[in-house]
């Protein structure tokens, strides 16, 4: 088995083994949707929730093209997909005998009607109580939506600083994702804020409920206990617990710490527009790394090629490019596997390629590199005369080391003015003898990146 299939948060043997996605019209592999990360299928399954709310499925089954979204099995914690609940025509049959609306129902009602659930509302009701911004505070006030027959009753409702309509609901056992996903839709429409409450927090076993509430809500979970109603009393303001995930680089990768402090209420950021409120910003802390670690990658491949750059140079200095074939040959394989460098054939790539390095070379630095000459523009002579293909990037070569002057200083006899005026005509027309030659234009990007960008857009 594969790391990629052992990976896979999709359960086996699926009995919807496929989906049509309504935005491409593909049929998708259910393990392809879901795929390993963790993070990402959470936030889709709430994100595809909201989808079938909107009457805007995503995804649909293959058979009898009735909305799909994914379920989280209780035990594996693995994902598939299921009808939604009010459908019994497909031939899939993926639910039990009770439905999600029954289950539901008899789960989150009993829950309602707990000691718990009364103790947190009252606590969560009498810290808004302490705090003069906070007006109009009801319990289970009906909110009638602007849709006809549309309404929720909140377990706290209450204005903040007389602008921001804020609702709370206690979780105090597991819901059904279609709860979540329809109030956060329906106070998303209606421009009401919709802040979860929790009793406890499970950080290593967290049940899927509060997942699903805290990875869409930037990693942040919040709890009213006694303690946060006595400082919000001695505060005379709203405080909550607030937990939340802090990612921190560890190995050169990023992982998350648990961290949790009691908060005023107005210390939290509220995202209205995305049905979010936090304390810690979780998504944009975990970006930051991510990208000062990804550049902390490159800076160190930089200097990786970097040191490889200068170690090859200074293996061809110091043998004058008098190289043995056999030592460059190993040394441009190490390039090439490091690197991903391409060549032609390797035997033939060395043989050809010591020309080109002794010409750049030999532009670089001013002096004739591998040649028993004695000044530079007798390499260039050597180039025009023998190595046409190479004499464009050879040009290119002393304009950017600077050596244009030094070769025109050399010239005293104006031999090489001649052949430059002849040339350079042929080149423009594109004459086959001066067409630069790009087989070793990896390697020479490589080993000379003040020459990359000239060869992409050599003119021909």
């Amino acid at each position: 088995m594969t790391k990629e299939i052992e990976s896979n948060l999709t359960v086996p043997n699926p009995e919807i083994a496929e989906v049509i996605d309504t935005n491409s019209g593909l049929i998708l592999l259910v393990k392809d949707v879901i795929g390993s990360d963790y993070d990402r299928v959470i936030k889709l399954r709430l994100k595809l929730r909201t989808l079938i709310i909107r009457d805007e499925p995503r995804y649909i089954c293959p058979l009898c093209h009735v909305p799909v979204n994914i379920i989280c099995h209780p035990k594996s914690r693995l994902f598939f997909f299921r009808h939604k609940p009010d459908d019994e025509n497909c031939i899939i049959d993926t639910r039990g005998e009770m439905s999600e609306t029954e289950i539901n129902a008899r789960k989150y009602n009993g829950a309602k009607e707990s000691e718990a659930h009364k103790q947190i509302k009252a606590i969560i009701a009498n810290s808004l109580e302490t705090d003069e911004r906070f007006k109009n505070i009801k319990l289970e006030q009906v909110w009638k939506g602007q849709k006809l027959g549309e309404w929720k009753k909140p377990d706290v409702s209450a204005i903040f600083d007389d602008k921001t309509r804020i609702v709370f609901e206690i979780q105090l056992s597991t819901t059904f994702l279609r709860v979540i996903a329809e109030r956060r839709e329906f106070y998303l429409n209606e421009g009401g804020l919709l802040c979860w409450i929790f009793k406890e927090i499970k950080k290593e076993y967290s049940r899927i409920m509060q997942d699903d509430i805290f990875r869409n809500n930037n990693c942040n979970l919040f709890l009213a206990s006694k303690e946060t109603l006595r400082i919000s009393k001695k505060q005379k303001q709203l405080f909550i617990e607030c937990h939340w995930l802090e990612p921190v680089v560890e190995n050169q990768k990023t992982v998350d710490t648990w961290k949790n402090e009691i908060v005023p209420f107005d210390k939290l950021t509220f995202d209205i527009e995305h049905q979010r409120i936090f304390f810690f910003d979780y998504d944009h802390e975990k970006q930051k790394l991510i990208q000062q670690l990804e550049e902390k990658k490159q800076e160190l491949f930089q200097h990786s090629q970097q040191a490889d750059r200068e170690h090859f140079e200074q293996f061809c200095l110091s043998n004058n490019l008098y190289l043995c074939i056999d030592d460059v040959s190993k040394k441009l394989k190490y390039l090439s596997s490091k690197y991903n460098i391409t060549f032609p054939n390797i035997t033939f790539t060395t043989q050809k390629i010591i020309p080109l390095l002794k010409i750049l070379y030999s532009a670089k630095h001013g002096r004739p590199i591998g040649y028993k000459f004695t000044t530079l523009i007798q390499v260039a002579h050597r180039v025009e005369n023998g190595y046409k293909k190479y004499l464009k990037i050879f040009g290119w070569a002393l304009r950017i080391y600077g050596r244009e002057e030094q070769i025109k200083q050399e010239d005293s006899s104006g031999k090489w003015a001649n052949k430059v005026e002849k040339f350079k005509p042929l080149m423009r027309e594109h004459d086959e003898t001066y067409q630069h030659d790009d087989s070793f234009d990896q390697l020479i990007s490589f080993l000379f990146p003040e020459l990359a960008e000239k060869i992409k857009n050599i003119v021909d």
